[in-house]
């Protein structure tokens, strides 16, 4: 079940609220809407490129080499060794949450553009969206946990 609502004194503490502290209240709201939502790491794909692969990468020092019956999937799932480039120059980092859409409406607010004509679904339900923009040559995707 998701938690649809947060409050309490611990949020907006009443002291704090009194001294204008702001900028503390601000960071513990914008923890605890993090905390809500779940935020972690997923996985990092990486593009095909150069000489030597992922795979080759993972025979050489005994990495496991698949995860969830994905040949694609490296150390455990966390790494994808994406066959064909994908979004980012690099490839892309997967970001998990427990609400995507509530995730997506959060980043929004704070500048994040998604693609949501490329966003993935299974049925009716929104299982990942990019970000339109990438991080350090990788593009970044919400992941529905």
């Amino acid at each position: 079940p998701f938690v649809a609502a947060i409050g309490g004194g611990w949020l907006c503490d009443g002291a704090a609220v009194a001294a204008g502290e702001f900028a503390q209240l601000t960071r513990t709201a914008e923890r605890s809407v993090a905390a809500l939502l779940g935020f972690s790491f997923a996985h990092l794909g990486v593009n095909p490129g150069g000489e030597r692969n992922l795979a080759e990468l993972a025979s050489l020092v005994g990495l496991p080499e698949e995860a969830r019956g994905n040949p694609h999937f490296l150390l455990n799932a966390s790494i994808e060794n994406c066959p064909a480039p994908a979004p980012g120059t690099h490839g892309h980092i997967a970001v998990k949450t427990n609400h995507i859409l509530r995730a997506a409406r959060y980043l929004e607010k704070r500048g994040i553009e998604f693609d949501w004509e490329n966003a993935k679904r299974k049925g009716d339900r929104l299982v990942a969206l990019y970000f339109r923009q990438e991080f350090g040559g990788f593009a970044v995707h919400l992941l529905q946990a």
